[in-house]
């Protein structure tokens, strides 16, 4: 009796303290508020926590993070077991994963300290500390990003949690998973408070492997297509699950899409068939076909491009018809004005899309005879931007919406270089308005009769797929250029 009644005595004194505390607290929020003052910033730095040790709000808990960003070639049970780790050094318990993404939670409510100190209990929203790690798969840069992020809970628990994680990605490079992870890790792994992401545009240079770890292996002169034969392999061959199942899609992709007529109304869900169908295809080599040997390593960064090659070149015949039906109107309308607008002469279409002189790249000496000549008259090499109006030639051959894309990259790259290797780095196309009348020049030169339905798939292809600011707005510009010849320009 008198232990219950020393309880309850304290268990008082506590509650009007918590009152008490509240009261304060109001009145100082109040007063802040009178006087405008900022917001109180959110935590800059895991070591510097603002409350040591006490529970915060899930938008403080979620600003404890931890990146890490490493090549294609680390695989995800190699991270998770990382993580297990982690969840079983700092008494957590994994309660959900996955591929992609799993949940840790450590329940701290029933430690004697927590029913002491009740006021402690009473600030904090939830008993719980959880914690999260995702793993994003960019196949298209070929890397691996790894984010352990506090989703709630106390703020020493989850700094310790995630520095314990840390310390176990560094200490691998020691251990036997040492190759992976010292050659696959990307430079920019960092602790942040604010989610933020600067990745690379460009893929990791894949491994260099010792002529003794080959075991025999030949060296591999051209990794991007000895990986195209590899994953062809497997894709191709019934005795694989995975050859199977593709070998299944292909036939039901082909017997669904008989009519296209019907198959163009439904543009673009054929598209996202086969990217959904690439997707769960990278996945699968990635988790059951990348067993680490270091031939593997040095080609699993190409998976990707491999895969979506194989099946758009398998279907390419059952997909383009559908977007020369679809785009029928327009490819008629461009091959009219083309075939109109080559009568013309070189000087009377440079001078009608306003290009200016000096972006001519004609020599008063050479240019004289040139100018003067009809478009369809002129050589090939002859023509200004040659070499960016060969590079869009090349499109209609290719048959895979990737490397139709890498054309435009090429002949924009082109374009530009014209300008400077003509000017030996004394001039160059400094701004969209110099190069939108180029573009739109060497889209009328070109040969691709069809361009307007390549546009149409490149479109529908990067629209499910991220990351491609950069290509979208110069697809636009293409895609621009067409549409003034084929329905605008007047001459």
């Amino acid at each position: 009796m008198e232990t219950q009644k020393l309880f309850q005595k304290q268990g008082s004194e506590v509650e009007n303290t918590f009152q008490k505390k509240i009261t304060l607290n109001d009145d100082e929020e109040h007063h802040e508020n009178n006087e405008n003052q900022p917001e109180e910033p959110r935590i800059q730095e895991l070591d510097s926590p603002k409350v040591d040790g006490s529970p915060v709000s899930d938008t403080a808990a979620a600003g404890i993070s931890y990146k890490v960003s490493f090549s294609l070639s680390v695989m995800n049970h190699m991270i998770y077991d990382l993580f297990r780790k982690t969840c079983k050094a700092n008494d957590f318990i994994l309660v959900e994963e996955d591929m992609h993404q799993g949940t840790a939670i450590r329940d701290t409510s029933d430690s004697w300290s927590r029913i002491f100190r009740c006021l402690e209990f009473r600030k904090s929203r939830h008993p719980y500390v959880v914690v999260r790690i995702n793993v994003y798969t960019n196949t298209v840069k070929c890397a691996k990003t790894v984010v352990v992020r506090g989703i709630c809970g106390k703020v020493n628990i989850l700094k310790k949690f995630v520095n314990d994680f840390k310390t176990k990605v560094q200490n691998a490079e020691k251990t036997s998973l040492g190759y992976a992870f010292s050659h696959a890790k990307m430079a920019n792994s960092s602790f942040f408070s604010d989610i933020s992401m600067h990745e690379d545009r460009f893929p990791p240079t894949p491994p260099s492997i010792k002529e003794e770890e080959e075991e025999g292996s030949h060296m591999k002169t051209n990794l991007e297509s000895y990986s195209i034969y590899h994953f062809n392999k497997i894709l191709s061959s019934d005795a694989y699950s995975l050859g199977k199942k593709v070998s299944d899609f292909l036939r039901d992709f082909t017997l669904n899409h008989r009519n296209v007529e019907e198959s163009a109304e439904l543009l673009p869900q054929p598209i996202e068939s086969i990217v959904q169908m690439t997707n769960e295809t990278v996945d699968t080599l990635f988790f059951e076909f990348n067993y680490g040997k270091a031939e593997t390593r040095k080609i699993m960064p190409y998976c990707r491009f491999a895969v979506e090659k194989y099946l758009f070149e398998k279907l390419y015949e059952c997909i383009f018809p559908m977007y020369l039906l679809k785009n029928r109107e327009m490819i008629e309308d461009f091959r009219a004005m083309k075939e109109k607008l080559s009568t013309s002469t070189l000087q009377r279409v440079l001078t009608s899309l306003d290009i200016p002189k000096k972006f001519w790249l004609f020599t008063e000496a050479r240019g004289s005879d040139l100018l003067s000549m009809p478009l369809k008259e002129i050589p090939d090499m002859a023509m200004p931007y040659a070499s960016a109006i060969i590079e869009l030639d090349k499109m209609e051959k290719l048959r895979n919406p990737r490397e139709k894309l890498n054309c435009l990259l090429m002949l924009q790259s082109l374009m530009r270089s014209s300008v400077v290797d003509y000017y030996k780095g004394k001039e160059e196309l400094a701004s969209m308005d110099d190069e939108l009348p180029i573009v739109i020049f060497i889209v009328l030169c070109s040969d691709n009769h069809n361009l307007p339905a390549d546009l149409n798939l490149i479109e529908d292809y990067i629209s499910f797929e991220n990351d491609f600011d950069h290509e979208q707005r110069l697809l636009t510009n293409i895609k621009v250029s067409v549409q003034y010849i084929a329905k605008e320009w007047k001459i």
